[in-house]
């Protein structure tokens, strides 16, 4: 027999027990009402969660239960925390709450507070107080959202600073006109929160225009970064922290000194299919700006960024990003150097499977400028960058273990799909890959037929048109 015990908070009422028994057992009641005796074989396979009725008048609703049982095979134990999830919802008129941080005060772990396709400005900034709770926005029929967070310019628009976790959640909503010190859109500190498919759009601060983060973790997926500004860090700002973002876009941040983009103080973000497009900077870092910091990116694209030195991308003080199939192109470094990459201060990236196509420095390096930094090149490479002096792929050293990069100072070739400055079989054949087909597939209809054979014999004999 399989004993089960639960324990219940106060405003349950006594037919609401969490009830946890194999899916077959039997139920008796003892004298204690909290207790439910199960007469079969616990296991994984047959445990099933009956979740409680909540009593309407109470509103947190916190559960734990734990689980002693004894299976066919011996003695085994397990402690597991059930949340009751509660959605109340917040609009101008007809919802439970029209203000999402009195809905957050009531709100308990596990709970949703669900937003309409409105402006919502609370004239304060909203803060989660360390609650592992979801705000979840509405979206269009193109899944853009369209709940939009307004700071009207006078304050922060949302702020973690309570130890939340991955379980605090933001989805679907618009971060817009914060005005603050730092983290005008969101301030984290200590916190590591998950935001998906949020959009973060005219926020300003001398520090992290759109996020400041600082000894944080968060989680970014689908989110857009635009429009945003500050002195460092138009649109993120990351202080020892450890930032994931995937499938992320900046694109037409501003900085007045460092890091349009992105910028990174002794942190080591992971970015995974992300674009940096049209993000200005006045001096260092148009894309992103690294100080003692050692991001990994991966699948990222710097396009036609802009600054005096490192219009795509500055590494400082040591920093050693690692970057694996990214492209920076038609980046520019104003007045400077480095067109597509700046490395300086014993900073040494290390690249591979990266491409550097028509990015300008007015000064040296187009693709790349090198200064105390020695960076590790593998299968990279660079064609139509262009500095002071004409085409110009890399100034400065790279690190003797580099290879296999093809360093073109030449323009780029139309059709040259592999960047080794000729156009050949070789660029069908990575064509042919990166579409899908196999090389004898002359005709690309997904079979090697009669028709591809017709195709070759047409060309039999001399080269020329059939």
């Amino acid at each position: 027999m399989a004993h089960f015990t639960t324990n219940p908070t106060s405003g349950l009422m006594p037919e609401a027990r969490f009830v946890v028994c194999p899916v077959t057992a039997n139920f008796a009641k003892p004298d204690d009402p909290r207790t439910v005796l199960c007469d079969s074989v616990l296991s994984p396979a047959n445990l099933e969660l009956v979740h409680p009725v909540s009593n309407p008048s109470e509103k947190n609703m916190h559960r734990s239960l734990a689980i002693v049982a004894m299976a066919a095979s011996g003695l085994f134990a397990f402690t597991t925390s059930a949340i009751a999830q509660t959605t109340w919802t917040v609009c101008a008129d007809g919802c439970q709450f029209t203000s999402i941080n009195a809905a957050i005060d009531d709100a308990s772990n596990g709970d949703v507070i669900q937003l309409s396709a409105e402006y919502y400005t609370e004239g304060v900034v909203i803060d989660t107080d360390g609650k592992a709770i979801t705000l979840r926005g509405a979206t269009d029929k193109d899944g853009k959202p369209t709940s939009i967070l307004n700071g009207s310019g006078l304050h922060q628009v949302l702020r973690c600073a309570g130890g939340e976790g991955s379980e605090t959640i933001f989805r679907n909503v618009v971060i817009t006109q914060g005005e603050s010190i730092t983290g005008a859109g969101i301030f984290l500190e200590g916190s590591s929160p998950t935001m998906i498919n949020c959009t973060f759009m005219g926020n300003d601060a001398p520090r992290g225009g759109a996020m400041y983060s600082s000894d944080s973790s968060p989680t970014l997926t689908d989110c857009t970064f635009t429009g945003n500004h500050a002195a460092y860090g138009g649109a993120m700002y990351s202080g020892d922290s450890s930032p994931t973002l995937t499938d992320c876009t900046f694109s037409y941040n501003t900085a007045t000194y460092r890091g349009a983009g992105m910028y990174n103080l002794q942190s080591s973000p992971d970015l995974i299919s992300c674009r940096f497009t049209f993000n200005t900077s006045t001096s260092y870092g148009g894309g992103m700006y690294n100080s003692a910091s050692s991001p990994t990116l991966g699948n990222c694209e710097f396009m036609s960024n802009t600054s005096q030195i490192g219009g795509g991308m500055c590494n400082d003080n040591g920093s050693n990003p690692a970057l694996a199939d990214c492209t920076f192109v038609a980046n520019s470094a104003r007045i400077i150097d480095g067109g597509g990459m700046y490395n300086m201060a014993s900073s040494s990236p290390a690249l591979s499977n990266c491409e550097f196509m028509l990015n300008h420095a007015d000064g040296r390096g187009g693709g790349m400028f090198n200064e105390a930094g020695s960076p590790i090149l593998t299968n990279c490479s660079f064609c139509g960058n262009t500095d002071g002096s004409g085409f110009n792929s890399i100034s400065g050293s790279i690190d003797g273990s580099s290879s296999g990069n093809n360093l073109l100072d030449v323009g780029c070739v139309f059709g040259d799909i592999n960047l080794d400055g000729v156009v050949n079989l070789a660029d069908r054949t990575e064509l042919s890959a990166i579409i899908g087909i196999c090389d004898a597939d002359i005709n690309g209809d997904g079979m090697v037929d009669g028709a591809d054979l017709s195709y070759v014999l047409g060309y039999w004999g001399i080269c020329g048109t059939p």
